[in-house]
């Protein structure tokens, strides 16, 4: 590892900002948020009882095309803005939504999409392209939002034209603007535009070497729910999106690499695989501590075989990895059997996630116990073992670590973006801290496929993935400082092995493990429309397709909580495009979530009566992204 700079040593809150006004749209006057690009946010430290030199200091800037400015970890105080002042507390990620003081001088607005509803442009982290349209009208130009929404400034005494014109790539077209109802201050007026031309549709790629195949494209099935939402930004992103140059900022952060190029580029003597596995005391560099290994598939999550290793060197030196493998044929024992063997063989080597909870020197210093404290960091190795910035686990494109990690791993402490640099540059700090409170997730054997091979099965299995469970508490247990079960990680362990809690010993994890809050007594199921369904709702619904992630969410993890009935995260259909049918946010998750919602009655009134899911009015029983355009 490469020495780490002092990192911020000030408590304070991540914070991510959004632009957005609500218009109504279509006949229907449906109404939609439009989220604002383009428009300035800048914070003024007012008031800072902790860190009061940093008083009068400034840090802004512009919306992106999703509307939002990300800052990275902020004092603890109040912060002066053009609309008002926040006051920032400790450790959580803060969002706050922004009406901009003008709203009413947004009055032109509308939708521009591509034939068959398609959205004109590209935003690609991972290429490092975010083309959008723009509409120009009278003399001023505006861009399309992420979601083909724009919205123009038409202050008072603007020259009014007959006519706006559309920008996309190579596209310019003139449209027809109502120039009298625009005439009136007071009217808001929608001018929504279809191209005239529709994306590119690829049937096919192909892969050869030396005149042999060599690999073909992942192709969703035909009637996959997520087949309705094609953005590659749909999964996987829901904490945030990263780029290459914030993943390296995240690698020199926690010392993996010594420096980044322009655009995140990873110098050759960065990180290896091996020399990981050699600090972090993992075969074939093995310590005093035994190492422990399952292989499975991840069925209900990412539908990878994956090869778990984990050592715990002492009570605050835990070293994970996962080697993933390309998910089975099918859900066949055969084809189980034969992924399975495949990852043991080490063919079709996709990536190694290699996750070390652990002390940096720079990073996360506690006075309390005089010393640096452990925290949770990721790190993708490629095949060839060299450290990776990205990974693309769902066939929608290439991810950037730490958003790809803790969109399931959680992370209080990350903003939807790991930031380059801190607030502010200061002698005794030079970038932003490494410690995003991210967590370690415990494995849910309900949630797993399991080859028929002996040593293999789950049965031969149980044992190594408890003892991996508790290694889960452990950490759980450092990072919270309390070893009782104070944590939903924590209490969800202890309720899988309630009849046999010595990690020694082999027993099988309880999958038919229910909260007591759950149960038909608990306040959760009081609190229910149906306290008779509760038990049902939760083994069916949270166990199978919420918890894996959830757990790691404080205030979200739904064992002690309860998820909001009518909420747009799972059933969409609100004015929050970018909230509507998140849930679930893993790709795999969010097909067989609604392939069984669609083919199972009982299932199907569980998510009416617990969530307020109900038919989307486009013949089948599907989450409802975007009311105004259902086409998208």
């Amino acid at each position: 590892m490469f020495p780490v700079a002092t990192r911020d040593t000030f408590e304070g809150a991540t914070l991510r900002g959004t632009f957005s006004i609500v218009r109504t749209f279509g006949t229907s006057a449906v109404g939609r948020t439009i989220y604002l690009p383009g428009e300035q946010l800048r914070l003024t430290a007012q008031s800072l009882p902790y860190t009061s030199a940093y008083n009068g200091l400034s840090i802004g800037d512009n919306s992106n095309l999703y509307g939002d400015v990300r800052f990275p970890k902020l004092p603890i105080g109040t912060w002066r803005h053009a609309q008002g002042e926040w006051t920032t507390g400790k450790d959580s990620l803060w969002i706050q939504k922004i009406v901009p003081s003008d709203e009413e001088l947004f009055r032109l607005y509308g939708h521009i999409n591509l034939q068959g509803g398609a959205l004109c442009g590209l935003i690609s982290e991972y290429k490092g392209k975010a083309i959008a349209p723009t509409v120009i009208y009278a003399g001023m130009t505006t861009q399309v939002n992420a979601y083909g929404d724009y919205a123009l400034r038409i202050p008072l005494g603007t020259t009014l034209a007959p006519q706006m014109t559309v920008v996309c790539e190579g596209i310019r077209v003139d449209v027809p603007v109502p120039v009298d109802r625009l005439q009136n201050p007071t009217e808001h007026v929608e001018v929504s535009v279809t191209l005239s031309n529709r994306p590119p549709v690829v049937s096919a790629i192909s892969a050869t070497a030396n005149g042999q195949a060599v690999g073909s494209a992942v192709v969703d099935d035909a009637g996959a729910t997520s087949n309705n939402v094609p953005r590659s930004d749909q999964f996987l992103t829901y904490k945030g999106i990263d780029t290459g140059d914030s993943a390296c900022a995240y690698y020199l952060a926690i010392g993996a690499t010594p420096s980044c190029g322009v655009r995140g580029e990873l110098p050759p003597n960065a990180l290896k695989f091996d020399e990981w596995k050699r600090m972090r005391k993992l075969a074939p560099y093995d310590g005093t501590s035994p190492e422990l290994r399952a292989t499975y598939v991840n069925r209900v999550d990412l539908n990878l075989v994956r090869d778990m290793h984990a050592v715990k060197n002492n009570s605050r030196d835990f070293a994970f990895y996962v080697c993933n493998y390309p998910k089975p044929r099918s859900t066949s024992e055969n084809d189980v059997l034969a992924a399975i063997a495949g990852a043991r063989a080490g063919k079709n080597l996709v990536a190694c996630v290699a996750m070390d909870y652990s002390a940096t020197e720079g990073t996360n210093f506690d006075p309390t116990i005089g010393s640096y404290r452990s925290f949770t960091k990721f790190y993708v190795f490629g095949p060839g073992g060299n450290l990776i910035t990205s990974v693309n686990l769902d066939g929608r494109g290439e991810k950037y670590v730490p958003g790809s990690c803790v969109v399931c791993h959680g992370g209080s402490g990350y903003t939807g973006k790991f930031p380059r640099t801190t607030f502010p540059i200061t002698a005794d700090s030079n970038g932003p801290s490494a410690s995003i409170e991210a967590r370690f997730l415990p494995f849910d054997l309900g949630n797993y496929n399991f080859s028929p091979t002996a040593g293999l099965r789950k049965a031969d299995q149980q044992l190594a993935l408890k003892q991996m469970n508790y290694l889960v508490r452990d950490i759980e247990a450092d990072f919270s400082g309390s070893n009782v079960a104070g944590t939903a990680i924590m209490s969800l362990i202890d309720g899988w092995y309630a009849d046999s809690p010595n990690r020694f010993v082999n027993s099988n994890l309880d999958e038919s493990y229910i909260p007591s809050g759950w149960r038909p007594t608990g306040a959760l199921a009081a609190a229910s429309a149906d306290s008779a369904t509760a038990p049902n709702f939760y083994r069916q619904v949270i166990a199978r397709s919420c918890r894996t992630c959830h757990v790691a969410l404080p205030n979200r993890d739904w064992d002690t909580t309860r998820p909001p009935v009518g909420g747009a995260h799972v059933c969409g259909g609100t004015e929050e495009l970018s909230l509507n049918a998140k849930m679930a946010n893993s790709k795999v998750t969010f097909d067989q979530f609604w392939l069984t919602a669609q083919q199972v009655p009982s299932f199907r009134a569980l998510l009416g009566t617990h969530l307020g899911c109900g038919p989307a009015g486009i013949g089948v029983f599907a989450p409802f992204q975007d009311p105004a355009f259902p086409s998208n």
